[in-house]
């Protein structure tokens, strides 16, 4: 079954389109989605790899003291670079800090894994700062995996009626192609090719509720889709230049 998501904290996604109104989704199946533990305050919370057996209590003692010595650090001026800095130095400690990553394993924050608050200029116990979230793997355009932190949608995508591909608003794409056969007279010429770039299909989900699917079979192209009412698909399909709506509509709507 597909399901819809967006963006954690964003209305739309990053995929611009030019019908703001559709309020488009990414759509996917359940094998692309994954249950991952990270920090909830990335911006603020930093990982503290290497601190070895130091607690959290030992290392904010060792805050303390250099706190109190002269002219070591000023929690007003230094950076957690330079605080990082000083506390290897003065310890002989090999400590980093990290930004947030995304980890399957639930319970890495609660086996003893520490953190760096940049705001209260202290360590902490991770579990207090742990967040599970919802995320979808894909292959971009540059084939490399990518992760995005979700929002999954609550809409059941399936129905007892088709799936009607909308064929007069698919995108082609027009590929200029170098003829080089050595036997031709002409050292230039050049072959048209026609590839479609995206597809558009709509499938009724219930009373006054559609879905509309923007696909593609490219490589890097994340399916798009969105929930509209029938007033709101026809003037989707209006302003998408489709002439014979009324023949679509017996489709979407057979049995």
């Amino acid at each position: 079954m597909r399901k819809l998501f967006k963006e954690y904290g964003e209305d739309l996604n990053k995929y611009k389109h030019e019908y703001d109104w559709l309020n488009l989704y990414y759509i996917a199946d359940d094998k692309n989605f994954k249950e991952q533990v990270t920090i909830s305050d990335y911006y603020r919370i930093l990982l503290a790899d290497n601190t070895g057996d130091l607690t959290v209590e030992e290392l904010n003692t060792k805050l303390e003291e250099i706190k109190n010595k002269e002219f070591i650090l000023y929690y007003d001026v230094d950076s957690y670079e330079e605080v990082l800095e000083i506390l290897n130095r003065e310890y002989d400690l090999n400590l980093e800090f990290n930004a947030s990553l995304y980890y399957g394993d639930f319970d890495y924050f609660k086996h003893g894994y520490i953190v760096y608050d940049k705001e209260k200029n202290c360590f902490d116990s991770a579990d207090n700062w742990d967040e599970v979230v919802t995320t979808f793997i894909y292959m971009d355009e540059n084939e490399f995996i990518a992760t995005l932190q979700i929002e999954v949608e609550n809409d059941n995508l399936e129905s007892i009626f088709p799936e009607v591909h909308i064929e007069e608003i698919d995108e082609i794409d027009e590929l200029e192609i170098e003829d080089d056969d050595e036997i031709n007279e002409y050292k230039e010429i050049f072959v048209i090719e026609n590839r479609i770039v995206e597809t558009t299909s709509v499938k009724k989900l219930d009373y006054d509720k559609y879905l509309i699917i923007i696909s593609s079979k490219l490589a890097g192209h994340i399916d798009l889709a969105a929930i509209v009412t029938e007033k709101e698909l026809i003037e989707y399909l209006k302003e998408e230049k489709v002439k014979d709506i009324d023949k679509y509509f017996k489709k979407i709507n057979a049995i």
